[in-house]
Formats: C-alpha cells, structure tokens, sequence
C-alpha cells in the first residue's frame, strides 16, 4: 500500500510541478532548440528535473526511511544543480562537455559516503519499495555505477 502510494503520490506531484516550470521555462527563453543532432521539430523547455526533483524528493522525505532523507534530497540536489547548468549551456546553443556532469553525478553517488551517513546505509528503490544495505566500501561501486548511469540513461530519453 506504501508503495502505491508513494507512486500516485509522485504522479499527481509531477503532474502539479511541470506545467508551471514549464511555462517558466518558455518565458525565460530557456529552451532547447533542433539543430543537426537534436530531432526535436520545435523549442523544448528545460529544467523539468526542478520538477521532477521536488515531487520526488518530496515523496522520498514523506515515505521513505528517514535516516535517508539527507542523503536523497542531497545527492538529487547536485544532480538537479548540475542539471541546470548543463540546461543554461543548452540554452545558449552551447554544450557542457561530459566531464562536469560526470563528476557531479559521482559526487552524488559518494553523498552516503560523507562521514556523517557513512554508519546508516545506501539506498535503493526497487519494486518491493526502499530498501537499504550497509553502507560501506564494498557498497560504493555499486552507488558510485548505478546512480551516474541511471541519471545518464534518463537524461538521454529527455
């Protein structure tokens, strides 16, 4: 039942958060335009992840184990930051090389590894809902792998 309604939860704060970032977004000028790579037909707005950031963050806070709360809302925030300079570069027909993204986004991934959550756990979220493991070294590849590539592989179906 949790699980449901973390998911509907996150769905309806989706829905509420990406209209106005959206319009925002249009109205500021921060879109991405089609050029020879891109096969978008028109300007898209950026920084949905502002979106997309706040619901889910919200719901991780509300449902999800609290000691973990920090290390979820921290490490989605500097995926989110570099996010929006990547956006701010794309905006301005320029590309932000892969380097600063991938460096953020092992950044993120090392957040349960800071000294003040290094004794609580990593997270991960699965179809049985949160779930946590000892935190430690021999868990670090798998944060360290698994977030940069999941954020990669969602930031490309953008």
């Amino acid at each position: 039942m949790k699980i449901a309604l973390s998911f509907l939860s996150a769905f309806f704060l989706v829905s509420v958060f990406v209209p106005p970032v959206r319009r925002l977004a249009l109205s500021l000028g921060w879109v991405d335009r089609p050029d020879g790579r891109k096969r978008h037909r028109g300007p898209i707005p950026l920084s949905g992840g502002w979106a997309l950031y706040l619901a889910v963050g919200t719901v991780a806070v509300v449902f999800g184990p609290p000691h973990l709360a920090p290390v979820l809302v921290g490490g989605g925030l500097l995926l989110v930051l570099i996010g929006l300079v990547d956006d701010g570069y794309k905006a301005r027909r320029r590309e932000l090389s892969p380097m600063p993204k991938l460096v953020a986004q092992v950044a993120a991934a090392l957040v349960p590894f800071w000294p003040a959550y290094a004794s609580t756990a990593c997270a991960t979220s699965s179809t049985a809902g949160w779930s946590s493991f000892p935190c430690g070294f021999r868990c670090w590849p798998r944060c360290c792998g698994w977030w940069p590539s999941s954020t990669s592989s969602i930031s490309s179906t953008a």
